[in-house]
């Protein structure tokens, strides 16, 4: 079986803007784990389904706008975000 056993997980932090690019089974569970840690708001802008291989191309072709861990802030990770979004909707 080939199919995507999760989701790659968009979830932005509310105050800095920046964007965790995740994969998990359940991200809304995955959310509320991340936001026990984080004095922040956060929000899950989007989900897709796939691997954990899927999220690691994304954070190769978001490298120029990686700011720590997961974490990445800049144009291309909002335009992809804003693409998924209009594309759940």
């Amino acid at each position: 079986m080939n199919r995507p056993v999760g989701f790659v997980y968009f979830v932005r932090n509310t105050r800095s803007r920046a964007v965790k690019v995740g994969w998990s089974e359940k991200p809304a569970v995955r959310l509320g784990g991340l936001q026990v840690g984080c004095e922040d708001a956060l929000a899950l802008e989007a989900t897709l389904p796939g691997t954990k291989k899927d999220e690691g191309v994304l954070h190769r072709a978001l490298a120029a706008e990686h700011v720590h861990g997961e974490w990445f802030r800049g144009p291309a990770v909002d335009a992809m975000v804003a693409n998924l979004s209009r594309v759940a909707s």
